[in-house]
Formats: C-alpha cells, structure tokens, sequence
C-alpha cells in the first residue's frame, strides 16, 4: 500500500512486484496498483467494480498472491478491458461476492481455475474472442443456473463448469471441437443442447459420458 510517486511505489516498479496505490483524500474507497509493466487494476469499493487494463497475457497467481486479495469481500464485478489476451491462473481465484465478469473481445483464453470458488458468479458476459476454457476455470460457481457457450470458443477442458451445483441448461455451439469431463458432478443440469450448423454438422465428433458424470 502506497502513494503515487513515493519511495514504495518506486521499489515495486524496480522490482516489478505488484503493489497498491491509494488515491489521496479518497483512500478508503479507490485503491489501485500495477501488475508488473504491462497492467494496471482499479477497484472501488463503493460500487464494487473491479478494472483490469492492460496488455497481453495476464500472469498466474496462486491462492493467496492476487494484488486485489486483500480487498475480495468488497468485489462483485470484474470488468477487463481491451487489450488483455488471457486471464492467468487463479487471477480471481475465490473471490466470495463475485456476481458478474465482462470480457473484451480481446480476450482469447482463460486459465486454470482463473475464476474457480466464486460462489456467487451468476453473469458472464463474454467477449467475441475467447477460444479456450482451461481447467477449472469455473468450477464451483454455484450461482450459474444458466450458460450459453458462445460460438467462439473452441476447446473447454477438464471441469472447467464442475461442480456448479445449480447449473440447469446449457447450449454448447456446434464450433466447439473438444472437451473433457467439462459438467461433472453438476448435480441440477436438466437440459443441454447443442447446436449444430445449416447442414446439421456438429464440431463435436463425440461426447463422453464423463462430461455429464454424476449429473442427473
């Protein structure tokens, strides 16, 4: 936690280790900081929205490393702009009142568990461009009652939706071409359907049991 200009902010730059800028007389309520050169986040704690700009890949963090941890009970939206390519691993990992993310188009990937535990999670809002779903990247938001995947997306890989316990339907696109064990154990999934093209073909070659395992 520091001021703009200060000794601190100098160190973490030098040392590209992420930090918090507190936003002079309104400190209590806006904090910001820099993840290395390349991104920038912000996040009010009045309306809950949390920023994220910047370019690129965004870097993996663990549990407990996310520059925003400190501040996660005050999150309920995360908003990325253009400009990031990916969201890294567990980048919002856990983030308790998480209710809504919005992605640019830019966004083509997102990372293991990067929203994994956010129990809360009931909107997303994607972008144009996301081709991947990586493992666990969802796996236990227990609030999606609903999901359409959209068409971009390519490959979903393994529990990347598991363990959400109040999924009810899901619309799979017929340009997805691979997945793995992507529903398991989503114990309320009533209906799935997937789409298929003018001539009734599907990228899918085939579906394994083990993505519906332990489903109703």
């Amino acid at each position: 936690l520091c001021k703009k200009g200060s000794y601190v902010e100098s160190w973490a730059v030098n040392n590209n280790q992420p930090y918090i800028l507190t936003d002079g007389g309104d400190e209590e309520n806006i904090f910001s900081g820099k993840i290395g050169n390349r991104f920038t986040w912000t996040l009010d704690k009045r309306t809950g929205v949390l920023s994220v700009e910047g370019t690129g890949d965004m870097p993996a963090f663990n549990e407990d490393n996310a520059p925003w941890r400190d501040y996660a009970s005050y999150i309920t939206e995360v908003k990325i702009s253009k400009g990031i390519t990916a969201i890294g691993e567990k980048n919002f990992y856990n983030l308790s009142n998480l209710e809504t993310v919005e992605f640019s188009d830019d966004v083509t990937r997102i990372d293991y568990g990067a929203f994994w535990n956010c129990h809360k999670l009931k909107n997303i809002i994607w972008g144009k461009g996301i081709t991947t779903l990586s493992s666990r990247a969802f796996q236990d938001c227990d609030s999606l009652t609903a999901l359409v995947i959209p068409e971009s997306v390519q490959y979903i890989e393994h529990i990347a939706f598991g363990y959400c316990d109040n999924l009810k339907s899901v619309t799979i696109p017929c340009t997805l071409k691979e997945m793995s064990s992507v529903f398991s154990t989503c114990t309320s999934l009533e209906q799935v359907v997937i789409e298929v093209d003018e001539d009734f073909n599907c990228g899918l070659e085939m579906i394994d049991y083990e993505n519906f395992y332990e489903c109703p």
